[in-house]
């Protein structure tokens, strides 16, 4: 008897454990679909943007800046514009590459940020940045004047282990935790794609939290100076809280059983007393007394 309560204790803290972590995808986008993957995206910038050959491409020349925007606000209540109001970590995971032209070209993934074009000087939010910098360095950036303005590092990403021009190809999974403020970036490099929802590779972590309690709708994917950005296969998560009448439900069976165990055999224990000893015995053993 105590060994099914054990076992059924540790069925239902496993399956809470699960529920608590299981992540849900918000926004998914593979570009397989030509112009049509970008229906709920905004243009902004002046370079060319396409999706051609199952990618996002971002063609600029001279100092031009060009990308698209996503307003996240849509996806509420799954997802918050509020970072430090959602219920578990968020996950953003994209590939990207890019080509220099005449000048050093920069893409940028915008995680998060208050207005729709993250170059405008009005513009404050978090960005994982690269090229444009010396060599192959990148940085996981808060700005707050803008994306060509000043801001502060979160975290800073060496050149040796960061995304240089094509053919090198980047596979970057970032990370926020609304709980303490912590940023993570992990990464792989190489010649080909994968998964950048399986990268476990950390580059580094980080905390930083200025903007994190106001509303930062527009998540971007945008490329600076000439050259051009390629992104591919992003994915946008969050770890949201357990379904509470959901686990109240299951606590509510596992109750049930246990009471309905409980009873079981004290019932049993009954029924052997009686019917152990003889009434007859019973009887002659009082009159003995």
């Amino acid at each position: 008897m105590r060994n099914t309560k054990q076992l059924l204790t540790v069925w239902i803290l496993s399956l809470v454990g699960g529920v608590a972590a299981q992540t849900v995808t918000v926004y998914q986008d593979t570009f397989d679909s030509g112009a049509a993957s970008l229906a709920g995206w905004t243009s902004f910038g002046s370079g060319n943007i396409s999706v051609s050959g199952g990618q996002l491409t971002i063609g600029l020349t001279g100092s031009d800046y060009a990308g698209v925007s996503l307003n996240m606000g849509a996806f509420m209540p799954t997802y918050s514009s509020v970072l430090r109001s959602n219920s578990g970590i968020i996950t953003w995971a994209v590939n990207e590459a890019n080509q220099d032209g005449p000048p050093n070209n920069g893409v940028n993934i915008v995680l998060a940020c208050n207005s729709l074009d993250p170059y405008d000087i009005s513009s404050v939010g978090y960005a994982l940045k690269a090229g444009s910098m010396v060599r192959n360095r990148m940085t996981l950036y808060r700005f707050d004047h803008g994306l060509g303005g000043g801001g502060n590092i979160v975290i800073d990403i060496p050149s040796t282990n960061g995304l240089g021009t094509l053919p090198a190809k980047g596979s970057f999974k970032i990370t926020y935790d609304p709980s303490n403020g912590n940023w993570g970036v992990f990464g792989q490099i190489g010649t080909l794609y994968i998964d950048p929802t399986l990268v476990s590779t950390p580059l580094g972590s980080g905390v930083d939290s200025t903007y994190t309690d106001g509303s930062l709708p527009y998540f971007s994917l945008a490329g600076l100076n000439g050259g051009a950005d390629y992104f591919d296969n992003l994915t946008i998560s969050v770890v949201p809280e357990p379904c509470g009448l959901g686990l109240a439900a299951i606590g509510g069976v596992l109750l049930m059983s246990f009471r309905k165990n409980e009873k079981t055999p004290n019932h049993y224990s009954q029924r052997r007393l009686t019917h152990s000893v003889p009434h007859s015995r019973l009887t002659s053993s009082a009159r003995r007394g």
